[in-house]
């Protein structure tokens, strides 16, 4: 089965007016215990590009990565490393291209919470801050930027992109 993956597109000039997004209800997991959602905040400086990233992982995708990584939730040394990873192995699944031109993303901070989900049970919330450095642009000139996320395709969750 083939997926398509959405790509957003921003034309990078002397001025930026594009947003998306989806609106989400206010339960914390909407879509039930099974799902993982995405936030991709894109904020396009001088010279970069900052993309705060953000997964919010429901109750049985954090049993599942408690269990595949042997994670345990805040307060704990694990939590450290782990995050580390994870934000070298998300960024990686992160495409942040202008003018065709494949952007590296380098991680600037990273955050772990585990939020109490139903029944008490652990929830994971992670967010890492990259950027890309825009280098060799002219500053007039226009530009394309394209963004995509491959990250957990296919599993339940809403993604939301603001540009």
């Amino acid at each position: 089965m083939t997926h398509r993956h959405p790509v957003l597109v921003i034309a990078l000039g002397l001025t930026l007016g594009v947003a998306v997004h989806v609106p989400v209800p206010g339960d914390a997991h909407p879509l039930g215990n099974f799902s993982i959602s995405q936030y991709a905040g894109l904020r396009i400086e001088g010279d970069a590009v900052e993309l705060r990233y953000v997964v919010d992982m429901a109750e049985i995708p954090t049993f599942q990565e408690m269990q595949e990584t042997g994670l345990v939730p805040d307060p704990h040394p694990t939590a450290t490393p782990y995050l580390a990873a994870k934000a070298l192995s998300l960024g990686e699944g992160l495409r942040l291209e202008v003018d065709g031109r494949a952007l590296p993303l380098a991680v600037v901070s990273r955050q772990i919470l585990f939020p109490p989900g139903a029944g008490d049970l652990p929830t994971l919330k992670l967010g890492v801050v990259y950027r890309a450095v825009l280098a060799g642009r002219d500053g007039g000139a226009v530009s394309e930027l394209r963004y995509r996320d491959l990250n957990f395709d296919g599993r339940a969750g809403w993604k939301e992109v603001i540009a």
